[in-house]
């Protein structure tokens, strides 16, 4: 994680700070938000599994599987709205 100091200063005179997250991180994130929303195991695990492909494969500087596989994770998140996900 990298943090950027913006330069500039709000009106209180603080500063204000961009936190910047390699992407493997921010799936890792996607990952512990995913447990923590209690859904079935079954729906859990494919998006699970679904993340720590794109994850593994974007530390294998395979971008674009990593790609098609946060696709195919956003396809069933959409798939489960309404249903598994509300």
């Amino acid at each position: 994680m990298q943090v950027f100091n913006s330069g500039e200063y709000n009106s209180l005179r603080k500063m204000e700070f961009i936190t910047v997250k390699a992407p493997a991180e921010t799936v890792q994130d996607l990952i512990t938000k995913v447990h923590g929303l209690g859904l079935l195991p079954d729906i859990e695990k494919g998006l699970i599994d679904k993340l720590t492909t794109a994850r593994m494969k974007i530390t294998q500087k395979q971008y674009t599987p990593a790609r098609n596989t946060v696709n195919a994770f956003i396809n069933q998140v959409n798939a489960q709205r309404g249903k598994a996900l509300q």
